[in-house]
């Protein structure tokens, strides 16, 4: 029976440190809607109904622009690939967000419009959150279950896990501290998106240029009739 105490307590642990780096996850990337330069803020785009002026209950908010607007259309298009098909398909839906999101057309509009409720629902969060402080209560609620968790715990297993969990993060907040980790990944993603950008629309300009997609698909219909072809002289 201790054993598969034992188990189960590993396994629950298992399923909070996924949770935990998922939200990590999820807070960097809001983290990487906060535009480099504030006094920049704002700043409206000709044609687009979509950019606003904030006003002055909203300046501790994430600010709504063009910048933040376009990194929100591309952390959504991300979050929602990694829900639907893994890191792989998130990664992919990012970058195809963060492209759309700079085109001037109706599928960029639709981006942008996406990135422009994130960003509202984000708002509306933080200001619910501020209002009635609910990120301390369910602080307050979680510490007074693991407390709980702990009165029953006699082999002290949760103890353990909470001081391994400790002094990672202590060791991860001093790396992230002394190499200013946090700038340097939003400079990273900001060069990432500039030449994912870039490639597209160099692939884009080949495409053009060389009609690779018009071969591929003619190889693909060839191949096609080919088999069936041979599959009608099987069956003959």
């Amino acid at each position: 029976r201790r054993v598969d105490r034992a188990t189960r307590i590993q396994e629950v642990t298992k399923r909070g440190m996924i949770r935990r780096l998922s939200a990590v996850v999820l807070l960097a990337g809001v983290s990487a809607l906060v535009p480099h330069h504030p006094l920049a803020a704002c700043r409206p785009r000709v044609g687009s109904a979509l950019v606003r002026p904030m006003s002055s209950d909203e300046t501790s908010m994430v600010s709504v622009n063009e910048e933040t607007i376009k990194s929100a259309a591309s952390v959504s298009t991300g979050v929602a690939g990694l829900l639907v098909g893994g890191p792989v398909l998130a990664i992919i839906a990012a970058i195809a967000g963060n492209y759309v999101s700079q085109q001037e057309s109706e599928v960029g509009e639709v981006a942008r419009g996406l990135g422009k409720v994130t960003l509202d629902v984000i708002n509306f969060i933080l200001k619910v959150n501020t209002k009635y402080d609910l990120s301390s209560k369910a602080s307050s609620a979680a510490s007074d279950a693991v407390a709980s968790l702990k009165e029953k715990d006699a082999e002290g297993t949760i103890t353990k896990v909470e001081g391994v969990l400790g002094e990672a993060s202590a060791k991860i907040g001093a790396v992230t501290e002394e190499y200013d980790l946090i700038e340097k990944g939003k400079q990273a993603l900001a060069y990432a998106s500039d030449l994912s950008t870039k490639a597209i629309d160099k692939g884009l300009e080949l495409n053009q240029e060389y009609k690779i997609t018009d071969k591929v698909t003619d190889s693909v219909k060839t191949a096609i009739d080919k088999g069936v072809d041979a599959a009608k002289k099987a069956s003959a």
